[in-house]
C-alpha cells in the first residue's frame, strides 16, 4: 500500500471527498481549508488539516508545513470570481506557484481548471484546442493554465472539468421551473463528482506526462431533453426552453484524456437521483 503524500489545496465540495477517497487507498493526505471551524471536518476525512488562504502577495498560513513531504499537489480552489469579479486570481495562483519552488519533495501538480476557457461556439474542443475565453473568469483561468504548464522543475497538469454535479448538487435544481431558457439544442458538457475523483486519481497514479486533460462525460444530449428527463425523474418542475432558439453550443471532448489514462467514466450517462433529504 502506497505511503506517498498527497496535498489537496482546497478541501471543499470536491476536495473533501477526494481526500476521503485517497485516504482509503492508503495515501497520506494533507488538506487545506480557509475556515478554522472546518479543520475537524478535514481530520475526520482522513486528512492532516491546515488553515491556508491564497493571497496575491503570497499564501496566508503555514504553506511550508503543508507542503512538507508532499509529492503530489492538487489545487482545487474555486476562483471565486462570481462573488468577487475584481479578484486577481492569477496573482493568487502565481504567488502560490512561486512558493512551490521551495518544496523539495513536490514532483507533480494538478490544477483544476474549467472548460470555460473555451467560447460558447458551435464546435468541438479537445485537449489540443487553444483556449479562446470570452469571459473574465475564463481569461484568468487561461492565464493560470499557462503558468502551470510552464513550470520547469514540477510536472504541471491542467485538468479542465465541465459542469459539475454529484451528491445534492445538479444544475437542474437551479433550472427547475424556469421559462424561456436559451439554446435548447445545445449539448450538455457535464461530469459526475465520482468521475472527477476518478480522473484525478488516475493522473496521480499514471507515470505518463500529460500537460492538459479534459474531464467531461462523452454523453452530450441536448439540454432540453436531458434536463427535462432529470427533472421528471426527481419530481421537479421541468425547465422550459425557447424552442424557437436554434443555436447550438460547444461540445467538449475528453477522448484523448481517456485514451492516455485508460480511463472509463463511471457515470457516463450522467444519471442523477436527488438525495432523500433534499426531496420536497
Amino acid at each position: 500500500m502506497s505511503q506517498r503524500t498527497i496535498g489537496i489545496l482546497g478541501c471543499g465540495w470536491l476536495g473533501l471527498p477526494l481526500a476521503e477517497h485517497l485516504n482509503r487507498k492508503g495515501y497520506r493526505v494533507k488538506g487545506t481549508t480557509t475556515s478554522e471551524h472546518k479543520l475537524p471536518l478535514l481530520r475526520s476525512a482522513g486528512a492532516e488539516p491546515f488553515q491556508l488562504r491564497l493571497h496575491p502577495k503570497g499564501p496566508v498560513g503555514d504553506i511550508h508545513a503543508f507542503l512538507n513531504h508532499v509529492e503530489f499537489l492538487v489545487i482545487a480552489v474555486p476562483p471565486g470570481l462570481r462573488s468577487d469579479p475584481q479578484k486577481d486570481h492569477v496573482a493568487e495562483i502565481g504567488s502560490l506557484l512561486n512558493s512551490l519552488q521551495e518544496a523539495a519533495s513536490l514532483r507533480k501538480l494538478i490544477y483544476i481548471s474549467s472548460t470555460s476557457v473555451f467560447p460558447d461556439r458551435e464546435m468541438t474542443f479537445d485537449e489540443a484546442s487553444s483556449p479562446e475565453p470570452d469571459s473574465d473568469s475564463g481569461r484568468q483561468l487561461a492565464e493560470i493554465e499557462k503558468l502551470v504548464t510552464g513550470l520547469q522543475q514540477i510536472r504541471g497538469t491542467v485538468l479542465r472539468f465541465g459542469g459539475l454535479f454529484g451528491g445534492d448538487r445538479h444544475p437542474v435544481k437551479f433550472l427547475s421551473g424556469k421559462q424561456g431558457l436559451a439554446s435548447p439544442h445545445a449539448p450538455v458538457n457535464l461530469i459526475d463528482r465520482q468521475d472527477c475523483i476518478g480522473l484525478i486519481t488516475s493522473l496521480i497514479e499514471s507515470e505518463k506526462s500529460v500537460s492538459v486533460c479534459h474531464g467531461v462525460s462523452p454523453y452530450h444530449p441536448e439540454k432540453s431533453s436531458y434536463y427535462g428527463e432529470i427533472a421528471a425523474r426527481n419530481g421537479l418542475l421541468p425547465p422550459e426552453f425557447d424552442q424557437n432558439d436554434q443555436r447550438g453550443g460547444k461540445r467538449i471532448s475528453s477522448a484523448n484524456t481517456c485514451d492516455a489514462l485508460q480511463y472509463r467514466f463511471l457515470n457516463e450517462k450522467l444519471d442523477w437521483i436527488m438525495p432523500e433529504n433534499q426531496k420536497l
